[in-house]
């Protein structure tokens, strides 16, 4: 996977793209007992908080709900993109909340 970030729109916070490395897959979700193995496609975004000032931990959010991401338009440097995943052939959505360490103080704007 790589990351972008840009500005999510209309709220003008900072945001992270997230895209396949290469292709069009995430990544694959393993076989079990009541499904078989998928590939999970597209891209996913999220909201970056707090910004504005140096530091050297940061939150990302990705969330949303009935297969619509909260983000739904992200604005990067190769322009305007909106986020879509796809796992066992249905529109889905990433919920999750993670917890950023830097090496060193950064400031997101």
């Amino acid at each position: 996977m790589h990351d972008i970030l840009g500005t999510v729109l209309p709220s003008g916070a900072a945001g992270l793209l997230i895209l396949p490395t290469s292709g069009k897959a995430l990544y694959t979700l393993e076989a079990n007992a009541c499904t078989p193995e998928s590939r999970v496609i597209g891209s996913v975004a999220g909201v970056i908080a707090p910004t504005g000032k140096a530091q050297n931990t940061s939150k990302l959010t990705l969330s949303g709900t009935n297969g619509k991401e909260t983000v739904g338009k992200i604005d990067v440097a190769g322009g305007m993109v909106e986020p879509e995943l796809v796992a066992f052939s249905e529109t889905a959505t990433e919920s999750v909340e993670y917890a950023l360490q830097f090496s060193q103080a950064i400031e997101v704007t």
